[in-house]
């Protein structure tokens, strides 16, 4: 009786023709032959040929009578040999690599199963390794075998439509490159004879840890056969590449390409990829195997997790294939990971079971890569692909303080500077209003402090300059609009993590424009445009042409925003120098009580000479006359507060009103005296007269000639008169 192993291969197979079953390498093949007619009638129905042979011959004729005159039909051979080659050929330039990778059995079992047709190749696939391209394909298929052309489907006429839709094509259906491979049963290989010499890689083979498996492909065997199988090796000491026995075995296949299912033994595993070719399959495995190509796998860690301890430090578990040597680099994330030396950590702290960092960046998403570097057999090393893992440590976060200084080289800047903390960043805000107090007592979020005002309009963009640690931006401007303007230094770990440090305030303030002094007899009015956000305007009074410190003077007067609206101006009712002085204007702010002064805007007062007189009646013994006498005459007295020399003077009488200048009336006196600062002087005398009139004291010169003097009247009343 044949052997178990042979009926199953038999069934498995399907095989229906003695001379394809000749080709099989059986364990007992003279008895499975000997008793192959008995076996055959067991299979589900009859042989395909026999069936085929049995058709009415009517049907002949038909066919025969549908073939156009004058045309050879194609009459190719139908023993499987010849079928099997014909579908070899076929698969082996076929453009459609599944149909490549259709194994040597299914197509012998195409070749011996007498299908020809469609209908017939698509039952036969059911029972096929690779039915789907055998069923993909199944019109090719069909006349490869038959040797007729392949048939078109008979056209319909088409209903018609009512417009033409728009049809989306389909996706194009991703395959994948490195299937899982088939492992092929075949029998055992010849040894490798040393009497044909050396083997000689003829190609090149890849070996690629992927996340199934290791992903293998090679170069194809050059030569073409009947039977062509790989058989790849592996080793855990040296590459298998002498001979194949000098490996184990990971299995055999047809395909170049595909993921095996490879374990670790040790640090490496060496592989070699090994070709046998032949008629049939007893052939490939007689002949002499040549060598493809060899390659080597070298095993990651696994199984990589990492904490962050109390104390900010990073500690890591892993595990790796006994014998293996670790190192740990560490990435930014987002960074390309690759292995690069500058980037490992200090080997003392990385061991076989894990590692420590120690002084991890703090504030930033981590990536560490463990490799695996082992010592290949021809003394190179090699390291293995990285396992990852992440982590993010947060600093301790710590209040800021900024330090802001005027700017002694860029008037009207800021010089500002901090100390770097030693994790994080630092971002500074400059505000025109004030952050809330207590913002800056614990830490914060970025959603928070934005919502209190800092926000990225008022960020401070200036690359700063380091000075050991001392960080500095100067000559830092602000909107020339802002009065205030509030510093205020973050330390800024994360979104979540955000400390506010202590607001640091700057004023500037303005100074009043179009200034501009309107002379009074008695006093001053200054009007000027009100600087916006100042307190208050003070005014100080100093000599012409030079400044003076408002911090260390009194000022002369001033004014809050709601008397100027009230006023119009800034009153000063003290009486200025009559030979001219200078007025400053200082906008002044008030920061923790202090005052804060605006740059000066100055006028310049040309001075002005004030001239009193009085109407005194007297008697006629010379002396004042007594309310209620008739006075003899009217003695005129002058005083003035600046001297004043051979100045002319005109006395004017006017009835029934006060003259207006020294032509409106009739001129009674034109005394020149000279009057000295201070001094109660005598001016003139009026005899008495008959005639009611008002007088009035003049200086008898044009206005542009007489300077600035004001001539102060007296009471109205002692200005009437008899003369």
């Amino acid at each position: 009786m044949p052997s178990q192993r042979d009926l199953e291969l038999w069934g498995h197979l399907d095989i229906r023709l003695r001379n394809v079953a000749e080709h099989i390498l059986w364990e007992n093949r003279d008895t499975l032959l000997n008793i192959f007619n008995e076996l055959a009638p067991t299979l589900d129905g009859p042989p395909e040929p026999a069936r085929a042979a049995a058709e009415p011959v009517e049907a002949e004729v038909a066919e025969a009578e549908a073939e156009p005159a004058g045309v050879e039909p194609t009459t190719l051979s139908q023993s499987p040999e010849d079928r099997f080659r014909r579908l070899l050929e076929w698969s082996s330039v076929h453009p459609d690599g599944a149909v490549q990778q259709i194994g040597d059995q299914d197509l012998a079992r195409l070749a011996s199963s007498g299908a020809t047709t469609r209908a017939e190749v698509e039952a036969v696939a059911a029972r096929l390794s690779a039915q789907a391209p055998v069923r993909a394909h199944a019109t090719e298929v069909a006349a490869v075998l038959s040797g007729a052309p392949e048939e078109d489907e008979p056209e319909q006429a088409a209903p018609e439509e009512p417009a033409a839709q728009q049809v989306t094509p389909p996706e194009p259906i991703e395959t994948d490159p490195f299937p899982p491979f088939v492992w092929q049963r075949t029998p055992q290989f010849a040894p490798f004879s040393w009497a044909y010499g050396g083997a000689e890689a003829y190609g090149h083979l890849s070996a690629e840890l992927g996340d199934d498996g290791v992903q293998l492909f090679w170069s194809p065997v050059p030569t073409r056969a009947a039977v062509t199988l790989y058989r790849v090796v592996e080793s855990a000491s040296n590459w298998p590449s002498g001979a194949p026995e000098l490996g184990s075995l990971v299995g055999v296949t047809t395909a170049t390409s595909g993921t095996a299912e490879i374990h670790p033994s040790g640090p490496v595993t060496y592989l070699a990829v090994w070709v046998n070719q032949g008629d049939s399959l007893l052939d490939a495995t007689r002949s002499q195997p040549r060598l493809v190509g060899v390659a080597q796998v070298v095993w990651p860690p696994s199984g990589l997790t990492v904490q962050v301890t109390a104390n900010r430090t990073v500690v890591a578990l892993l595990s790796t294939p006994e014998g293996s040597r670790v190192e740990v680099q560490r990435f930014r994330k987002g960074a390309t990971v690759s292995y690069d030396i500058n980037r490992e950590l200090d080997r003392e702290l990385v061991s076989v079971t894990g590692f420590r960092d120690l002084n991890p960046p703090m504030g930033e998403d981590i990536v560490y890569a463990a490799f695996c570097v082992a010592e290949l057999a021809d003394g190179t090393s090699m390291v293995s692909r990285p396992v990852t893992a992440e982590a993010h440590v947060i600093p301790e976060l710590q209040q800021i303080k900024v330090s802001v200084a005027r700017s002694t080289s860029t008037p009207g800047t800021f010089d500002i500077s901090w100390l770097a903390p030693r994790h994080g960043r630092v971002v500074l805000f400059a505000t025109p209003e004030r952050p809330p107090h207590g913002l800056e007592d614990v830490p914060r979020t970025r959603e928070i402090v934005e919502g209190q005002g800092l926000t990225p309009e008022f960020r401070i963009v200036s690359p700063p300059t380091d000075l050991g640690g001392l960080m500095t931006i100067t000559g830092y401007a602000v909107d020339p609009g802002w009065v205030r303007a509030h510093f205020v230094a973050v330390h800024w770990v994360s979104d979540e993590s955000v400390w506010v440090g202590p607001a640091v305030s700057m004023v500037t303030p303005h100074a009043p424009t179009h200034a501009t002094i309107v002379e009074r007899v008695d006093s001053e009015i200054i009007t000027f445009s009100w600087p916006e956000g100042v307190t208050v305007v003070q005014a100080y009074q100093g000599p012409r042409g030079q400044g003076v410190d408002p911090a260390g003077s009194e000022p002369i007067a001033q004014l809050t925003r709601d008397e100027y609206i009230t006023m119009g101006g800034m009153r000063i009712t003290r009486t200025l120098p009559s030979n001219g002085c200078a007025i400053h204007l200082y906008g002044v702010v008030y920061l923790d009580g202090m005052p804060m002064y605006s740059e000066a805007t100055s006028l310049d007062y040309p001075g002005i000479t004030r001239l009193q007189y009085q109407v005194v009646p007297y008697g006629p013994d010379s002396s004042p006359a007594q309310a209620g006498t008739r006075p003899a005459s009217y003695r005129i007295y002058a005083q003035v507060d600046d001297d004043l020399h051979d100045t002319p003077l005109a006395i004017v009488g006017q009835l029934g009103r006060l003259p207006l200048h020294p032509q409106d009336g009739r001129l009674l006196a034109q005394p020149v005296v000279s009057l000295r600062a201070g001094i109660h002087t005598f001016v003139g005398e009026l005899p008495a007269g008959p005639t009611l009139a008002f007088v009035r004291l003049f200086v008898n010169l044009p206005p542009a000639d007489c300077g600035a003097v004001a001539v102060l009247d007296p009471p109205v009343g002692t200005l009437e008169v008899t003369v």
